[in-house]
């Protein structure tokens, strides 16, 4: 649930915490409107973690449409680094 749906497995029960910061101007004071950092820290499986990961994106490409939140951005990333290594794991 939460704003990290977007690392849902199928498989396993996967924790994380999204999040999603402004960057500051440059060589100005205060925050740009359109610059962000989206990240997602999670791990798998939840009962027994065997893998953690962070994933940070520095700039999201908002033109592209996908949105430029840690949920939307960088959740799914981490999705799949977790989904791959943890099948790898169960080899």
């Amino acid at each position: 649930e939460g704003t990290g749906k977007k690392a849902k497995l199928e498989k396993w029960q996967v924790f994380g915490k999204t999040g999603t910061a402004q960057l500051s101007k440059k060589g100005q004071r205060g925050y740009s409107a359109d610059s962000y950092v989206a990240s997602f820290a999670g791990g798998g499986p939840a009962e027994k973690p065997a893998v953690v990961v962070l994933v940070s994106i520095n700039k999201p490409n908002i033109q592209l449409g996908k949105g430029y939140t840690g949920g939307t951005v960088a959740a799914p990333v981490a999705a799949k680094i977790i989904e791959k290594t943890l099948n790898y794991l169960e080899r």
